[in-house]
């Protein structure tokens, strides 16, 4: 049985000769050590619940406890995969009388949410890690070094990178499109489009940053569209056969097998004809999807 993290095996006890008398009769009866020996008690706990309270205590880290060791949670954790992790896990070091706030494995939740999702107690470790991790950071407990050397490149030079300021908006030059940029053209604007650290100084950042700036000018500079209710008939290929009318896509498959339509492969795309809400209508081609 566990105890203090270990499993200890049990201790016998047991003489070389015991008298047992009968509460019935009185009658006496020795017993040889082979029939005497007993297991001492083992101690099923000696944890303190100290480490949940403290837990509990935090804002967001109340549901730790509700834990009740299901393992649901192990087989869809990421980080599992690829070492020992998972909340359960978690749960159970805190349970033998571990500091969270100054344990290694604090750190290696990604806060996926894949074990919320799948927790009949729903233990939200998306709040517990963060309000645990904030903890250990106010309480000057253990930080990795790899985020000891992004605080001080935050604080150095005002990103995780440790990149020189002024060249935050140098992707921008091989853009394509302008893009604006707010402290050197201040006022007001619709869409506030924020770059961070690794979009601003990565290359591959610096791609993704491009891609998405042609991409917004591209919708900006296109003529708005009204959206407006509005039914598609299909053409029907001779006078008296009824047409259908179909709002969303998924009415498709209920088309009869004979006749063509968007879901088929093997005739070419009909003609739509979208009927607004007025009776007007106008002809167009509807691509298949």
């Amino acid at each position: 049985m566990p105890t203090g993290g270990r499993k200890d095996p049990p201790r016998a006890v047991e003489k070389e000769k015991a008298t047992v008398a009968s509460p019935i009769s009185g009658r006496e009866v020795e017993l040889p050590a082979m029939w005497n020996r007993m297991f001492e008690p083992r101690v099923l706990t000696d944890y303190s619940p100290d480490g949940f309270a403290e837990i509990s205590a935090l804002p967001g880290g109340e549901s730790l406890e509700w834990c009740y060791g299901c393992g649901k949670c192990v087989p869809v954790c990421p980080v599992d995969v690829v070492g020992e992790y998972g909340p359960r896990k978690l749960h159970r070091k805190v349970q033998t009388g571990t500091d969270l706030a100054a344990d290694p494995d604090l750190w290696l939740c990604t806060t996926c949410g894949n074990c919320l999702r799948v927790c009949p107690k729903e233990v939200d470790m998306i709040q517990i890690m963060p309000a645990v991790r904030e903890a250990a950071l106010t309480d000057g407990g253990h930080v990795p070094g790899e985020l000891q050397d992004v605080f001080e490149k935050t604080f150095r030079y005002g990103n995780a990178l440790g990149e020189n300021p002024r060249r935050r908006a140098q992707w921008t030059r091989a853009a394509g499109v302008p893009v604006r940029i707010l402290p050197n053209e201040p006022g007001p604007v619709d869409v506030l489009f924020y770059v961070e650290d690794y979009w601003s100084y990565h290359p591959r950042g610096q791609d993704a940053a491009r891609a998405f700036a042609r991409v917004a000018a591209a919708s900006a500079s296109s003529p708005p569209t009204r959206t407006r209710s509005m039914h598609w008939s299909r053409s029907t290929p001779s006078a008296g056969t009824p047409s259908m009318r179909c709002t969303t896509p998924s009415c498709w498959p209920r088309w009869p097998a004979s006749s063509p339509g968007p879901r088929s492969s093997t005739s070419p795309s009909p003609s739509m004809t979208p009927a607004t809400s007025d009776g007007t209508t106008a002809s167009t081609t509807h691509p298949a999807p």
